[in-house]
């Protein structure tokens, strides 16, 4: 289910080397990697598609296609751009793990 924003995305089975792996995604954040473009024309960087030569240290796992593709984006935009929690401080973290230990204990 991707409904729980909360909830990992689990990609089971794929092949990888010859072999069969379980991959687990957790998204929670965005990050960015600078991707040297191999146009060496500048004015034409901008508009050339991003190409999997491109990408020097990663390499295709899988290809996602409907009707699983869509579920998956809507999930990790939900989770991503969803209303969260913010951390609490150690201090904080403490605190409350203090608590609950009195409560279970009773």
């Amino acid at each position: 289910s991707f409904k729980n924003s909360e909830d990992p995305i689990i990609f089971p089975f794929l092949k990888l080397n010859s072999n069969y792996s379980n991959f687990i995604l957790f998204p929670k954040e965005i990050t960015n990697v600078y991707v040297k473009s191999a146009e060496p024309d500048k004015k034409k960087v901008r508009i050339s598609p991003l190409k999997y030569d491109d990408w020097n240290d990663y390499g295709l796992i899988c290809s996602l296609s409907e009707p699983f593709l869509t579920p998956v984006i809507e999930h990790i935009l939900s989770a991503i751009a969803g209303y969260g929690t913010p951390d609490y401080p150690v201090v904080v973290k403490k605190m409350i793990e203090e608590n609950v230990k009195c409560v279970n204990k009773n």
